[in-house]
């Protein structure tokens, strides 16, 4: 693998998040020579479907870049896990920071109304 493809290294550490242990994402991502959004991304996805939500809150804020792909995966990921309080709060603090949004925003934040029982916020979002 070339020593700086940072899309490369994401990719792979993308794909270690499906099906190894969280150690091994670990190590990998710590001999990347390029951390990309991918890869930061990737990392705290992985945190969260270990059940390991601090250190993917840490990593998260850690990233030196965050788009809209990290933020719709830290929101989402909250709702999965039962926690769409918190995922409700990412997005709030993502739109006080004029983050664009996607479809994807929409559809966590609306199952996240959903598992809350929030339906006038359900309605304001759609």
């Amino acid at each position: 693998m070339p020593e700086n493809d940072g899309v490369s290294w994401g990719a792979m550490i993308s794909g270690f998040v499906e099906g190894v242990d969280v150690s091994a994402v670990e190590d990998l991502f710590r001999r990347a020579p390029v951390k990309t959004a991918v890869a930061w991304t990737a990392m705290v996805s992985g945190y969260m479907r270990f059940g390991k939500m601090e250190l993917a809150e840490s990593m998260f804020e850690a990233m030196p870049v965050r788009n809209t792909v990290t933020w719709n995966c830290m929101i989402a990921e909250y709702v999965e896990n039962g926690r769409a309080e918190d995922g409700l709060k990412v997005f709030r603090r993502k739109l006080g920071l004029r983050v664009k949004h996607n479809a994807s925003s929409f559809t966590s934040i609306l199952l996240g109304c959903s598992n809350l029982s929030a339906l006038a916020l359900g309605k304001q979002v759609y």
